[in-house]
């Protein structure tokens, strides 16, 4: 029998903003020629801003095969130079979380064999976190390459209660930042969010949630089964659909709606090959002393089809930023 591990977060909450209000674990190295990629040799020592980059041409298809000298990083309108770089090589971790609240009854089997079949597609290098939502959130597998155990969590899943949503987001951001903090490997992060319907229970606001997003930098993708949805409908049609929109701006992620559960298997491949497909590149900020939220730009020079997906940017803190983020906390 499986153990989920149900976070409440109100209790949580406090605690869980101080730790995600340190700058994100950073390295200091230089740029070295490898025989197919230009990669980082690091060591721990200063703040990385990392970024998880997608980058397609004017037909929406990937461009593989950039190197370094390819893109241009900006900050604050400030070009950047970079200190790490690695392309679709490096091993990712996934954050799945899945609506099992009460309107899920009908199609929660069919969306179980969806995010079995995408763990399926996972490398040996990546792993994955299950987490489901519905009265709590609760971790039902962390961390893991083991398919067998990750399916075992997913099969586990049952529908009743009520949806909260954010609460969820918040508590898989805590659980990545936690393997972020305990391992020293470079490792790409991303959540991927399957709900059917609007936050209805969480105790946590947006504007909460975006200032967590903000100081994080995990890419956030979200699948919204929505019965009758027509494309031109997604933006803003409900309040849940707006705040998945702006979230995944935020980090460079995508938001993907479907009107069929049957569409699910698709949707989870589409996210799947963007996450092959990304470069990984980070910078050290010329400024650390600066707090406050700090707007990032990447461009591909020399390719005018490029379109480049990344984070808006990031809240830059002080060390000591983490007490004042808790004392606004109720």
């Amino acid at each position: 029998m499986l153990r989920g591990i149900t976070h409440r977060p109100r209790l949580l909450l406090t605690s869980a903003l101080s730790l995600l209000a340190i700058a994100v674990p950073i390295a200091t190295g230089r740029l070295s020629r490898a025989a197919d990629d230009e990669q980082l040799s690091f060591r721990s020592g200063v703040s990385l801003v990392a970024l998880n980059v997608t980058v397609t041409d004017g037909k929406a298809q990937y461009i593989p095969g950039l190197l370094p000298d390819d893109f241009a990083v900006y900050e604050d309108g400030v070009r950047q130079d970079l200190r790490f770089f690695a392309s679709s090589d490096v091993p990712i971790d996934l954050g799945i979380l899945i609506d099992c609240s009460a309107s899920m009854r009908t199609t929660l089997q069919t969306a179980q064999e969806a995010a079995v079949g995408f763990v399926r597609v996972l490398r040996s290098q990546d792993r994955a976190a299950i987490i489901a939502f519905s009265k709590g959130t609760r971790v039902l597998q962390g961390l893991t390459g083991d398919k067998a155990l990750l399916e075992a969590a997913i099969r586990s899943t049952t529908a009743s209660h009520v949806t909260p949503l954010r609460d969820a987001i918040y508590i898989a951001i805590a659980e990545m930042r936690r393997q972020r903090l305990a391992y020293t490997e470079v490792r790409r992060q991303a959540i991927v969010v399957l709900s059917d319907g609007d936050d209805t229970a969480s105790l946590l606001s947006f504007d909460d949630l975006l200032d967590i997003v903000r100081r994080a930098h995990v890419g956030l993708y979200t699948i919204s089964l929505r019965p009758g949805w027509r494309p031109g409908w997604a933006q803003g049609s409900t309040p849940s659909d707006y705040e998945m929109h702006s979230l995944a701006r935020e980090t460079g992620g995508r938001v993907f709606f479907a009107d069929d559960v049957n569409r699910l298997a698709g949707l989870y491949a589409d996210v799947a090959e963007e996450l092959a497909h990304q470069y990984s590149i980070g910078y050290v900020p010329r400024e650390l002393d600066d707090s406050g939220f700090r707007r990032v730009l990447v461009r591909v020079v020399g390719r005018a089809d490029a379109m480049v997906r990344t984070r808006t940017g990031y809240i830059a803190e002080r060390r000591t930023a983490g007490a004042a983020i808790a004392r606004r906390q109720p």
